[in-house]
């Protein structure tokens, strides 16, 4: 009996977890879209938490390539570009294989190349 009633209690709260889980992607995704459609209106920069994990530098720079409305030739030979080379020394990167789903998407900070030169 015991069992039973366990089981159809796991059984209601999973399907009580799929439709709470539903709705907050719904709900994130409304969100995201919201502000996309801002960006003629509000500059803005989306970083993806895969891509920071993967290539923090990369991503750190492209952020403050975006706050300071520069290029990254601009920052070549600078101080911003010599601090951020001093504090993503010494991190571990990740290794050529974690890497391989970022490659292959069309957004991936990867694209860039750096975190694979890096790692080869």
């Amino acid at each position: 009996q015991t069992t039973l009633n366990s089981s159809m209690y796991l059984k209601k709260l999973s399907k009580d977890f799929d439709r709470q889980f539903a709705r907050e992607i719904s709900v994130w995704t409304r969100f995201y879209e919201f502000w996309l459609g801002k960006t003629e209106v509000i500059p803005i920069h989306v970083v993806r938490y895969e891509d920071l994990i993967m290539c923090p530098q990369v991503v750190v720079s492209n952020v403050m390539q975006f706050l300071l409305n520069c290029s990254q030739e601009d920052m070549k030979g600078k101080l911003i570009e010599s601090l951020l080379a001093k504090q993503f020394a010494h991190m571990k990167l990740p290794s050529r294989n974690q890497i391989c789903c970022l490659n292959s998407e069309k957004d991936s900070i990867s694209r860039d190349n750096y975190c694979l030169a890096k790692r080869t």
